[in-house]
């Protein structure tokens, strides 16, 4: 998350955001699969984070945590920065 943070910060949206996309690192995901990068726009950043929750409600399964971090991704009043940075504290 802290990673897609950054791409928006830097004014560009990952654009194709799915699971295949998600590579297991040794301490934390790698994303990849940039080649339908973008500029950011409300719309794209929207549906970025809504991609983002259904693929953290795929690996929430009863994890209180992980569960609330997809209602915070559906919320846009809550930062994704904010959302790493609780994700990376646990």
């Amino acid at each position: 998350m802290a990673t897609l943070a950054d791409l928006h910060d830097a004014g560009v949206t990952h654009g194709d955001l799915m699971l295949e996309h998600v590579i297991a690192g040794d301490h934390r995901p790698i994303l990849c699969g940039l080649a339908s990068a973008g500029p950011t726009t409300p719309e794209r950043v929207a549906a970025e984070r809504a991609a983002l929750a259904d693929l953290v409600a795929d690996l929430a399964a009863g994890d209180p945590l992980l569960s609330e971090t997809v209602a915070d991704l559906r919320n846009p009043a809550v930062s994704l920065r904010a959302v790493a940075r609780r994700l990376d504290t646990r």
